[in-house]
Formats: structure tokens, C-alpha cells, sequence
């Protein structure tokens, strides 16, 4: 078992803070600043804090009850740096090597300008050995100027990507602003939620095929994102929003008839007031 808590860590040029292949582990209210340069490994240095599985013989399950929280990451990442927190389940091609990454928790860190990656979730096989994802749990965080808030897959071309358990990944309750490209990028073909977050603007994210008026952070492809926040303060949801429109709109039908003059008193007429009517 492990608990980093209460460092700071500048500059650091493979990874701030790095936990491969164990469990029960704490990562708390550190404070990490990106690295200015790298000196070698570029695409994979450039880390604030790693969470790994690397398997390189037999079958090999870590992550379980690990939690990364309270912590701040700033400062502009050299180029060619992986992210600000990489959540990695790797298999390499030596021996019979099978990676689970499971059971980690990302909570409450504060993710802002990193220039790369504010999350990074991804599964590596090599070799043709198997390498997973699942039971993720990323909530409560602020990713803002990094270029995606939280990246899903593996991007690197040189290996094959891996399997992504998304029934038990949970994205939520996150606030995503001013991410130059996306909010949430997803590379799989697997469909992942990402409902209940903070876009950085009540009208969502936007995607050009399910939401192209909204105005806030991007979302890939493979997305599900309503209902959103519309608000910073995570108070009140799309879905909150249009229910309330629906029951202060709620039809009202009035019956035509023809009256005689004499039908018209003052006790005959009604007052409608807040319906909206059609014609």
C-alpha cells in the first residue's frame, strides 16, 4: 500500500508521480507543474501522475481501490507530453502477458493548462496479448486548457488498441472549459457516457451530429453527454431545464363556439395568463 500526499514535484521529466502494479493506494493534494523539456521516451515522458498495469509475463490485475484526488497540476507541458494524469493498462509482447487496469478513482484534482492531455484513459496490447480497462471512476474534477479534458484510446499506432469495459467507466460530474480541442475525445469504437458534466456553457457540448448549437467544450464521436450541468455550480441539469419548460407550457385547449351578443357579460370571460397559443 501507498499514500504520495502533500508534495510538490517541478519539472520532473518522465513522471511526477508514478504507481505501476499496485493496489490500495492514495494520491493526495500534491502539487505537480509540467515538465519544460524531455529528455527521452517522448509520446509516452511527459507525465504528471501515472496509475499502470504493465504485464510482461502471466496475467496481471492492478488499480484496485487506488484514488487520485486533491490534486493540482499546472503549467505548460513540453512538447510531445503524454498528459497531466495517464490511467495505462499496457501488455507487452514478451512471454504470455494479459494487463487489467481496474478499480482506480480520479476525484476532485484541478487540471489546468497543461497544453497536452488533462486525463489520458488507455489500454496498450502488444504482441496480441490482451490489455483492459474497467471500473474507472472519473468525477468532480476541473479540466480546463489542456488539449482534450479526458482522452479514451490508445492513439500511438505502433500497437494495437485494447478492450474498454464501458459499463463500468463513469465520467461525471466533472467541469470541462476552454479545452482548445475537446472536452472528451473518445478513439474507441466503443460508446462511452459522459452525461452529467459541465460543458463550460448552458448549452452543452458541442457535436456537429447530436448538438450543434451547443457552445461549450467539444465531444467526439461516441459520446453520450444529455443531460449536462447548465450551470458551473452543477445545480441544475438539461433534463431539469426541460421539464420545467414542459409543465410551464403544458397545452391548454379551449373549445370554439358561437356566442349571440347577448353571451357577453362580464362574469363569461376567463383571463389565461403565462400560455403560450399557436394559430
Amino acid at each position: 500500500d501507498w499514500l504520495v500526499q502533500g508534495n510538490i514535484v517541478e519539472n520532473a521529466d518522465y513522471a511526477g508521480i508514478e504507481l505501476t502494479n499496485v493496489t490500495n493506494s492514495r494520491v493526495l493534494d500534491n502539487e505537480i507543474t509540467g515538465p519544460a523539456s524531455i529528455a527521452n521516451d517522448p509520446g509516452d515522458a511527459g507525465v504528471g501522475i501515472e496509475i499502470a498495469t504493465r504485464a510482461h509475463f502471466g496475467t496481471l490485475v492492478a488499480g484496485t481501490d487506488i484514488t487520485v484526488s486533491g490534486n493540482e497540476i499546472t503549467g505548460t507541458f513540453a512538447a510531445d507530453s503524454r498528459t497531466a494524469i495517464n490511467l495505462l493498462s499496457r501488455a507487452y509482447d514478451s512471454g504470455s502477458s494479459d494487463a487489467t487496469l481496474s478499480g482506480v478513482t480520479v476525484s476532485g484534482n484541478t487540471i489546468t493548462g497543461s497544453g497536452t492531455r488533462g486525463v489520458n484513459i488507455v489500454a496498450e496490447s502488444r504482441g496480441g496479448h490482451l490489455s483492459t480497462v474497467s471500473g474507472l471512476t472519473i468525477t468532480g474534477n476541473t479540466l480546463s486548457g489542456n488539449t482534450a479534458g479526458i482522452e479514451i484510446g490508445y492513439a500511438g499506432g505502433a500497437h494495437a488498441d485494447g478492450t474498454y469495459d464501458a459499463g463500468t467507466l463513469t465520467i461525471e460530474t466533472n467541469k470541462f472549459d476552454g479545452n482548445t480541442n475537446f472536452g472528451v475525445r473518445n478513439l474507441t469504437g466503443t460508446l462511452i457516457n459522459a452525461a452529467n458534466n459541465w460543458w463550460g456553457d448552458a448549452t452543452g457540448p458541442m457535436n456537429a451530429a447530436t448538438n450543434l448549437s451547443g457552445l461549450g467544450n467539444s465531444v467526439s464521436d461516441n459520446v453520450t453527454f444529455d443531460p449536462w450541468y447548465t450551470d458551473a455550480e452543477k445545480t441544475t441539469t438539461s433534463a431539469d431545464v426541460a421539464a420545467a419548460k414542459t409543465t410551464a407550457h403544458d397545452a391548454l385547449t379551449v373549445a370554439l363556439a358561437t356566442y349571440s351578443e347577448g353571451d357577453y357579460s362580464a362574469e363569461n370571460w376567463t383571463t389565461l395568463n403565462g400560455f403560450k397559443t399557436t394559430g
